[in-house]
């Protein structure tokens, strides 16, 4: 489950990369175009003086400026709407973590830890020596009582 999450992730960062990094070049070159057809289509009658030509240029100008500051109002909440998913994704991550370290075998029986958790339980469990002494038997059950609970909060990794 966690694996097909991790490959759906990569997917849509793949999409948003791919939409952030390649496609503004496309829309640098869209602006360039409207800017040279404003300013081509302006100054093209020649009985224009060159005073209406400027001003044809400005109007064309305002209109590219207009047409950019509707995209960059368009990409900010975009924008708003990608870092809200960024943080959602990385709440599910954290809880599919979280998840993961619940869900861990109780034993790490091929592991240091696992063997050292052995010998514990055989040397101080108290049953582990059925044939000691009175003394010796309740020395171990108070060591296992004390030890036993700190090794079970280090396994849950808490």
């Amino acid at each position: 489950m966690a694996t097909i999450f991790f490959i759906s992730l990569s997917m849509i960062f793949i999409v948003l990369i791919s939409h952030f990094i390649l496609l503004p070049d496309e829309r640098n070159n869209d602006a360039k175009v409207k800017l040279s057809d404003a300013q081509s289509s302006y100054a093209e009658p020649p009985t224009m003086t060159p005073l209406e030509k400027a001003e044809a240029t400005i109007r064309g100008l305002e209109a590219v400026v207009s047409d950019t500051q509707a995209r960059f109002a368009a990409l900010e909440v975009q924008h708003g709407q990608l870092i809200s998913d960024l943080h959602d994704a990385r709440e599910t991550i954290r809880s599919l973590k979280a998840e993961q370290v619940r869900a861990k075998p109780a034993t790490d029986t091929g592991g240091r830890f696992g063997r050292l958790k052995s010998l514990i339980i055989r040397e101080l469990h108290p049953d582990g020596k059925p044939d000691a002494g009175a003394i010796e038997r309740t020395v171990r059950t108070e060591l296992f009582k004390h030890l036993w609970p700190e090794i079970e909060r280090i396994e849950r990794g808490a």
